[in-house]
């Protein structure tokens, strides 16, 4: 069995990516329903504070501009990567610095939560942000439609127009707090006049009847063409996969989708979803008996193989921002010491929980 031992994270100099600057520390927004006051994007997000957080982005907002090194960073599978768990427990400690610094850093864990499949955060990140509509500006527009990171994104929320063919990568919509974290939990949300050079498209996302619909359709302007799939929904599997009505195989690909003005109506891509069977870990919360045994036992991640340097650093972050012992063991040699045991042996399901546990480790530390 490995330990991993307190010792300082990798020197990844965390000040050089949050930009220096004064502000303050946004409240959570009320719910609501609500789309953009932009002349160029309309967006209509679900009830929710994100929602809320949007509703406060007006036309003459101006969006702050991402820094050149997290474009970067997140261009290319960053959570393939181990210094990705090292930044990302760095940036969730930044939270807690005054000003536009711990700004920056909620604003980071937004895209970072976005490019590892996590909806659910990053939705609470932008909510977090709603007293600062500029940012809320540069980084919704990446999150629905979801459109490619180094885009520039101008005054309101309203991208540039986009190259045809381009690549739009939009994440689940904002959820209903007060739906069940293992329901589904129906919910739209409407992108209006997306600009592709010189046309214009609309774009629907649609949860309900146990699947997830993308629907794009050419508003105005010459003929067009999308590349797209449906957004990853946590704690589900996409069974099987139509696009308008054909099944596709593989499932999960991405589709260029050609938008013409005699289209008669949306094209659909549609997944059929399953509930994965995925034991989901939580946090509890920091006063709880459950914690202060946590605290006292620490958690083990239980895998197949000699660890990675990814698990490595993974486990790392998890110790640092928990502040519990987190050990690595494989299967053969798991301590029968009431430790939590996570489960990572099998292939189909260890991205999973590596997702739900940095959602839970969020959610404990900064107490969403």
């Amino acid at each position: 069995m490995l330990r991993i031992l307190p010792s300082p994270l990798l020197a990844i100099p965390l000040l050089g990516i949050l930009m220096l600057g004064n502000g303050t520390r946004p409240a959570l927004a009320q719910d609501t329903e609500a789309k953009g006051n932009s002349p160029g994007l309309i967006l209509h997000l679900p009830p929710s504070a994100a929602a809320r957080a949007w509703s406060l982005v007006g036309p003459d907002t101006k969006p702050r501009a991402l820094p050149k090194e997290w474009i970067e960073l997140l261009i290319s599978d960053p959570w393939s990567r181990p210094a990705t768990f090292t930044l990302w427990a760095k940036t969730v400690q930044a939270t807690n610095i005054k000003g536009s610094q711990g700004l920056q850093a909620r604003a980071l864990l937004t895209l970072l939560s976005a490019a590892h499949r996590r909806p659910k955060s990053a939705w609470n990140h932008v909510a977090s942000l709603s007293e600062s509509p500029e940012w809320v500006a540069a980084l919704v527009p990446r999150l629905i439609p979801g459109v490619p990171l180094a885009t520039q994104i101008k005054n309101g929320g309203t991208p540039a127009p986009l190259i045809r063919g381009t690549r739009l990568s939009p994440i689940a919509p904002p959820r209903d707090p007060l739906v069940p974290a293992w329901a589904q939990a129906p919910r739209k949300a409407k992108v209006e006049n997306l600009l592709f050079e010189d046309s214009a498209i609309d774009l629907e996302i649609d949860i309900s009847g146990g699947g997830i619909e993308l629907l794009l359709s050419l508003r105005s302007g010459p003929s067009t063409a999308v590349a797209c799939s449906t957004p990853f929904m946590p704690g589900f599997r996409v069974n099987t996969e139509y696009l308008d009505f054909e099944r596709q195989e593989p499932v999960g690909s991405v589709h260029l989708l050609v938008l013409t003005p005699e289209d008669e109506e949306a094209r659909s891509l549609y997944s059929r979803l399953r509930k994965a069977e995925l034991m989901i870990p939580t946090a509890p919360p920091a006063d709880s008996p459950l914690s202060q045994n946590m605290r006292a036992l620490g958690m083990v991640l239980v895998i197949d193989s000699e660890p990675s340097p990814r698990l490595l650093a993974a486990a790392q972050a998890f110790q640092e921002l928990l502040q519990v012992p987190v050990d690595l063991a494989q299967a053969s040699e798991v301590p029968h010491n009431g430790r939590k045991q996570i489960d990572l042996t099998d292939p189909t399901q260890s991205e999973n929980l590596l997702r739900a546990l940095c959602d839970s480790i969020e959610e404990r530390v900064l107490q969403h």
